[in-house]
């Protein structure tokens, strides 16, 4: 069974390789695993089981959205980074390598708990309700480049959408 599993993920991560790229080296290939969960339910169940509130958990998961481009982008679908987090280089991480100078995480949870990593070596309380807040603690350690007015109305706009979204469930 566990050879199976093993060559359903290996093909699983050619079949998802897009056109033009040639899969990631040995050490650095993506794994995928099989799961019913989307991200959003994966991220808050790993924010969940670290004791993160649930509102900075949404915070948390309105920001992975808007890095990853709603969990479409080629960056995070080559290296299961939803947050856009380059290898770390002083602090304790979960990287396992590097593409095109993002972190490669072995899975979606890796990348969950590194981002919470990272949160407590730049000191980012996990309790932040307000967004406003939220956003002034990752520009204050130079997370984005984008002005922290626009990164501040496009997350309360993923906000307001999930809101939506869970009013239609």
């Amino acid at each position: 069974m566990s050879k199976l599993l093993s060559l359903t993920c290996l093909l699983v991560t050619f079949s998802f390789a897009p056109l033009g790229h040639l899969p990631l080296p040995q050490g650095e290939r993506k794994r995928i695993a099989i799961n019913a969960q989307s991200p959003e339910q994966q991220i808050r169940k790993v924010l969940s089981n670290r004791g993160v509130s649930d509102a900075t958990a949404e915070l948390i998961v309105a920001q992975a959205k808007l890095e990853s481009g709603h969990f479409q982008s080629s960056v995070y679908n080559q290296t299961n980074n939803p947050f856009g987090m380059r290898p770390a280089r002083v602090r304790k991480h979960l990287v396992c390598g590097q593409y095109r100078g993002y972190a490669v995480y072995e899975s979606l949870s890796h990348a969950v708990e590194d981002y919470l990593l990272w949160m407590e070596f730049v000191c980012i309380p996990l309790h932040i309700a307000d967004p406003a807040t939220f956003v002034r603690f990752l520009e204050s350690r130079g997370y984005f480049e984008a002005s922290a007015y626009e990164y501040l109305r496009q997350i309360r706009g993923l906000l307001a959408s999930s809101a939506k979204d869970e009013n239609f469930a």
